[in-house]
């Protein structure tokens, strides 16, 4: 049966319990509404102490909203940017401040030898260029990214 069938057929002492509880739905919705605005403004006003805020009131609804049904990926963060003329970065830097869902994109394992160790990385080097390890002491003291560098051009 629909509403109005209902309430026809419905004696008056139902109807104003209905609308009761309509009234006490509403009141709940409007409380989470000002808490939700109350929250906005606080963070809001954080961040204009802060410094310079590029976000205006609908994009922080934009990205609270967006939030509610899933969990943002850098697709989404790159499309929110591109929308409103703003980084990247800057977008996923606001869902973390706000502690939004963000899921981050893995980094994927490269051939770039980023896990062998500097110690391995002179062996390589010292085995290319047929010398001892302890004639390339100095070679210690480097940047790993340095030593990979080196060990990438001997190749």
């Amino acid at each position: 049966m629909s509403t109005q069938v209902l309430l026809r057929k419905a004696t008056e002492k139902e109807l104003i319990g209905y609308i009761k509880i309509q009234q006490r739905q509403i009141s709940s919705l409007q409380e989470e509404l000002k808490t939700f605005n109350d929250e906005l403004k606080s963070k809001q006003k954080k961040e204009r102490i802060r410094g310079k805020n590029q976000f205006t009131d609908a994009m922080y609804i934009a990205l609270l909203r967006g939030s509610e049904a899933s969990v943002w990926s850098r697709d989404a963060a790159k499309a929110f940017a591109e929308k409103h003329k703003i980084t990247t970065a800057s977008v996923i830097a606001k869902m973390k401040k706000l502690g939004l869902p963000y899921q981050a994109v893995p980094s994927e394992g490269t051939d770039s030898g980023k896990s062998i160790s500097r110690e391995e990385v002179i062996n390589q080097i010292s085995s290319k260029i047929n010398l001892p390890q302890d004639k390339l002491k100095g070679l210690a003291r480097n940047n790993i990214d340095t030593l990979r560098a080196m060990l990438a051009k001997m190749k």
